[in-house]
């Protein structure tokens, strides 16, 4: 993000990690040059995988509520489905609003006093930058944790069944899903537990 080199370095800390994410997810805020492909030529292959990925989560579900069975049988399909569409409202606003986030930021950051504070006021802001470094730290590298357990877990199993029990077992995705395809053979069902991977994390 432009403008944040001027800013106090304890104001900016903070931000730097939630941007880092954001960049990961390839949601940047240019600077104010720089062209509009240049910024978002990666929504062209992202936009249609998420919503091949929304689809198939969500046909999955309309393929067991027309077979009768119970949705909340399986603990994970109407959550995935959920933070999928979350995930969709609150990318699409971001892209929208990115302007506004980025002048709020930079705004804050110049109202940021650094200087001229008293020994209280001086401690109550050690105590709040605490406070944000902690919960930083809980929201990003526990959720990202768990994100990646959660992920990988169906992996793990099959690789440990097959491999060290040498049980012949179903192959099962990250995600319960529909595809257009049967998923059986072990280079397919990689592919698909890639791409699982890489749009619901």
């Amino acid at each position: 993000m432009d403008g944040l080199e001027i800013l106090p370095e304890e104001y900016v800390k903070p931000f730097r990690r939630c941007l880092e994410v954001l960049k990961r997810s390839n949601i940047m805020f240019p600077s104010e040059n720089s062209s509009f492909w240049k910024t978002n030529w990666r929504f062209l292959y992202m936009a249609p995988l998420h919503i091949m990925h929304f689809l198939s989560l969500t046909a999955y579900i309309v393929k067991i509520v027309i077979e009768g069975q119970d949705v909340f049988q399986q603990a994970n399909v109407i959550p995935m489905w959920l933070v999928t569409a979350e995930v969709t409202v609150k990318t699409t606003l971001l892209l929208m609003k990115r302007d506004d986030l980025k002048n709020v930021v930079i705004h804050l950051g110049s109202m940021w006093r650094t200087e001229g504070l008293n020994e209280e006021q001086i401690l109550l802001k050690k105590a709040a930058l605490k406070r944000v470094k902690y919960t930083e730290f809980i929201f990003y590298r526990i959720s990202l944790a768990v994100t990646w357990q959660y992920t990988m877990l169906p992996l793990v199993e099959l690789t440990v069944r097959r491999l060290i029990f040498h049980q012949d077992v179903e192959l099962q995705l990250a995600f319960a899903a529909i595809y257009p395809f049967e998923v059986t053979n072990i280079y397919i069902y990689l592919i698909m537990y890639a791409f699982q991977t890489y749009c619901g994390k």
